[in-house]
């Protein structure tokens, strides 16, 4: 007679196998154009940032940016590939960092799901592969896909916690919770909806009883030492991160204040649920269905479905609530919607007779070609397209125009690269050209039109100027003489910049003009 445990190993290999299907499917989605589509601005900003942990000068800045993780996570993996030059780090070598965490996050599916049989874990980390909007923001080096990832794998450890008293888990949901609080400050919104989460889902509550005092001081202390080693830049800037409290208040007036990115509440289940494209409509609905059924199909039998539940609701009507909206994070709505959608499937599939289950079969097969499909045509057919559901302020082409002008007007200086370069926008959001021109140190930024103190000297010394076209009538008559208006460029949607050059620069450039 066959024994139990080898056909246990077999089933458990078998499922490995489906995870493995669906990191490979993840590659297919999120490997090809890796660079197609022009750093967003705020990739820009982050990319930029990095430079400061590759020298170590990271500070970490409560009023912008968030925390450091994607930077410190960037490093090791620039480094194995041999990426140690700034100058010459592509937008494909960042973006694979976060491809990198959008992966993690299928293998995170099973750890964050404890009690649901194991079919419920393929499916999610299924979902996790060919979602759209996870494969859209696993190809977008910003924060999100980090804070997904430690946000599951703390979900899952505090869960354990609690229902098996393991300090332990405890211990690992501290570790966690610091890495959140380094990645994001919204990370806040997620420990609040857990705890409300753990009492509503009557776990056996995490006060201690029979978890170990060292447990808990270790669980603290772990979260502390997390937090304060990232956000002080690996000890650089003791004092910075005691401004994270301080970083909470700003970001929650921002949120709050001010028209900027204002959406309706119901912005994020819509995102996901419906939208209008070229040829037809897009739609998550399929993850929202299964999310629904597994919620409504383990409810009264399943503590962590209860958990889970509650805490998707809570951690939704958080950010519904809040009139700032942006699109990528959305993403940490999706994940927890996964997992009951996970739960949902193995309820389904769990009918032993088989006229049930393969209908079931199909049905969720169907469901995961569809996404896969939209994936595809969201990813890639509809990379550049300002419709995409989840674009958001594009770069304009333009950029690429006026970055190759500018660096090719210094190069044929005798000054080179350090040629000096003059900005001047409306505002301090000139992003993303500092990125653009990465490779030109020498580089004023300003926000007004500057004055000779500013400049050490006169504007005209600067061979190349750069200016919002609001500020002509003002350049004209101090700069005209010596300069010469080469074109407008687009930078972002509404957001334009004229390019002025050194007249005799420019002509030793392009040549002299024809009669």
């Amino acid at each position: 007679m066959e024994s139990v445990e080898p056909r246990a190993a077999q089933r458990a290999w078998l499922w490995s196998v489906g995870l493995i299907i669906a990191t490979v499917l993840a590659l297919l989605l999120r490997l090809p154009e890796l660079d197609t589509r022009l750093i967003h601005a705020d990739e820009s900003v982050h990319a930029m940032r990095y430079q400061e942990v590759l020298h170590g000068t990271y500070r970490y800045d409560p009023n912008e940016y968030h925390g450091p993780t994607l930077y410190y996570a960037t490093l090791p993996l620039n480094l194995l590939r041999g990426r140690t030059d700034f100058g010459t780090i592509g937008i494909a070598d960042y973006r694979l960092v976060t491809i990198v965490f959008g992966l993690l996050l299928i293998w995170a599916m099973p750890f964050a799901m404890p009690g649901v049989p194991r079919s419920g874990a393929v499916v999610a980390g299924l979902l996790v592969a060919l979602s759209p909007v996870l494969a859209y923001y696993s190809r977008y080096y910003i924060q999100e896909m980090l804070l997904a990832v430690f946000t599951v794998a703390f979900l899952g450890a505090l869960y354990r916690a609690a229902e098996r008293r393991d300090g332990r888990w405890l211990v690992a949901s501290g570790l966690l919770a610091g890495l959140m609080v380094a990645t994001k400050e919204t990370a806040t919104l997620s420990f609040a909806a857990a705890l409300v989460a753990l009492l509503a889902a009557r776990a056996p509550k995490a006060d201690g009883a029979g978890i170990a005092r060292r447990h808990w001081l270790w669980a603290i202390g772990l979260f502390a030492l997390t937090a304060f080693a990232l956000l002080s830049g690996l000890g650089h800037a003791p004092g910075a991160p005691f401004a994270f409290l301080r970083s909470v208040a700003t970001w929650g007036q921002r949120a709050t204040g001010g028209e900027m990115h204002q959406q309706p509440a119901i912005y994020y289940l819509r995102l996901l649920a419906w939208a209008k494209l070229r040829g037809g409509f897009y739609s998550e609905g399929f993850i929202l269905a299964l999310a629904v059924l597994g919620a409504l199909l383990t409810w009264r039998r399943s503590r962590w479905t209860r958990f889970v539940t509650v805490y998707s609701m809570l951690i939704t009507a958080a950010y519904s609530a809040i009139p700032y909206k942006t699109p990528w994070c959305v993403v940490q709505l999706v994940t927890p919607y996964i997992m009951l959608a996970g739960a949902g499937a193995a309820a389904l599939l769990g009918s032993r007779r088989w006229w049930v289950k393969l209908p079931v079969a199909l049905l969720l097969l169907a469901g995961l070609v569809h996404l896969g499909f939209e994936s595809q045509r969201i990813n890639h057919r509809m990379l550049m397209d300002r419709r995409n559901p989840y674009s958001h302020t594009l770069t304009a082409p333009d950029v690429e125009d006026l970055a190759d002008q500018i660096e090719k007007v210094a190069r044929s200086l005798p000054t080179g690269t350090n040629t000096m370069v003059v900005v001047m926008g409306m505002d301090n959001y000139y992003w993303p050209l500092p990125w653009y021109l990465r490779r030109l140190p020498n580089i004023g930024w300003f926000n007004h039109l500057p004055s000779r103190a500013e400049l050490k000297g006169d504007l005209t010394l600067a061979p190349i100027i750069v200016a919002a076209p609001q500020y002509q009538n003002d350049l004209t008559p101090r700069i005209g003489f010596t300069h010469e208006s080469i074109g407008t460029y687009g930078l972002r949607s509404r957001v334009f910049f004229e390019l002025w050059v050194n007249k005799r620069a420019w002509t030793k450039l392009s040549g002299p003009a024809s009669p």
